[in-house]
């Protein structure tokens, strides 16, 4: 048995994969063209093609590239302040910050915002829409509905996963990563958990917290794979292996879109048409859909130049999963009318187009943040020891 220490784990803090970074960049390069140009009209319903399977596969493998960077050996307290507390700062801050923000933007250029209340907005995201109401009902998809123009948060709730996912995952980890056999135990006990609630249960919890078990999952397969040397797997494309390995994860790909699809809409706690075990075909189709997109990325991570645009992007995917609905409703508000019963009103190509400029702002300005910005205040910090 191989056993698991800090130095058997993908860290963060020394060397970096080119493959996960470029997997990163990809998977949030597909979030922002989702949500700026492909929604376009659409503020929350989900639908399934095998195109769109493999796309939304890249939100389940965030969760699973997370595992990967676990360092096991920390008490869970510690755990919870270095990786759990950042997440919730961030996820408060953001929301009521681009929340406000946008508001006052909004209004300062002429929109009517009278009839909308900002601190109410406000409350319902950070508790999360649509908490203690049936998500069968209609009254639960009246409340998840978009409901101001200034809603710059349709990502958010995906942090809030995030969380419920690590004070699951951090509780356990430790004791089920170093056997195969408790890994996968504990895998199919918290989908079944899951499996269990969404078939009799129904009332979404405050925070999405009913979500918390599943996401805990997935980090556990990542933190499994880590320890197994995956991501030095995946840096090696010239081996023989990993094309052998690439054909069949493309087959299982195909196979679970077409026959075992998700149906895309995990936010809306529906994951998919298979009653009781859409849960496990959740898990199989997020799977292999998953895998193909980043093996997919470990061969593109090989092309020169243009690989190293989503390595960039990879690098700063926390502020682009953050910001880009923000942006790109402040780029566009001048001149167009955002009003509620779309997100960005735009045609697909002007959404594409708002997608490339949204990344292209974001990214230029972590760039000179850390170039010039960072510098000047660790500086300043120094100086002041």
């Amino acid at each position: 048995m191989i056993p698991l220490t800090e130095e058997s784990c993908p860290d963060p803090s020394g060397k970096r994969y080119k493959s996960l970074d470029v997997f990163k960049g990809l998977a949030i390069f597909g979030v922002i063209v989702t949500h700026l140009a492909i929604l376009q009209g659409d503020t929350g319903e989900g639908g399934s093609s095998p195109f769109t399977e493999l796309m939304y596969a890249g939100l389940p493998m965030f969760m699973l590239v997370s595992g990967m960077f676990y360092r096991p050996g920390r008490t869970y307290l510690e755990n919870l302040r270095r990786r759990v507390l950042p997440f919730v700062i961030l996820f408060a801050v953001a929301v009521v910050g681009m929340t406000l923000v946008a508001y006052a933007y909004m209004w300062a250029i002429g929109y009517d915002l009278a009839q909308y209340d900002v601190l109410e907005v406000i409350g319902n995201v950070l508790v999360s829409k649509g908490a203690l109401i049936d998500w069968t009902s209609a009254d639960y998809v009246a409340e998840r509905a978009f409901k101001a123009p200034f809603e710059v948060t349709i990502q958010m709730y995906y942090l809030q996963i995030l969380v419920g996912g690590y004070l699951i995952f951090f509780l356990i980890a430790d004791h089920v990563l170093p056997s195969l056999k408790r890994t996968v135990t504990a895998v199919l006990a918290l989908l079944t958990v899951t499996a269990v609630y969404f078939h009799f249960g129904h009332v979404q919890f405050p925070f999405n917290l009913q979500l918390s078990a599943l996401v805990a999952s997935f980090l556990l397969i990542g933190a499994y794979l880590a320890r197994c040397g995956v991501p030095e797997f995946l840096e090696n494309v010239k081996d023989r292996k990993f094309w052998i390995v690439f054909l069949c994860v493309v087959v299982a790909a195909v196979l679970s879109a077409v026959f075992l699809p998700t149906g895309t809409n995990m936010d809306f706690n529906d994951l998919g048409d298979f009653g009781f075990f859409s849960t496990y075909t959740f898990m199989i189709t997020s799977l292999s859909c998953g895998a193909f997109i980043l093996m997919l990325a470990a061969a593109f991570a090989k092309i020169p130049y243009v690989s190293r645009i989503f390595e960039l992007m990879g690098k700063y995917i926390l502020p682009l999963f953050v910001l880009h609905m923000f942006v790109g409703k402040i780029l566009i508000a001048p001149f167009v009318e955002i009003g509620t019963d779309k997100w960005i009103p735009l045609s697909f190509t002007e959404g594409l187009v708002l997608a490339l400029v949204t990344i292209v702002v974001i990214s230029a300005g972590m760039f000179l943040y850390h170039m010039y910005v960072k510098p000047r205040i660790m500086s300043r910090i120094k100086k002041g020891e």
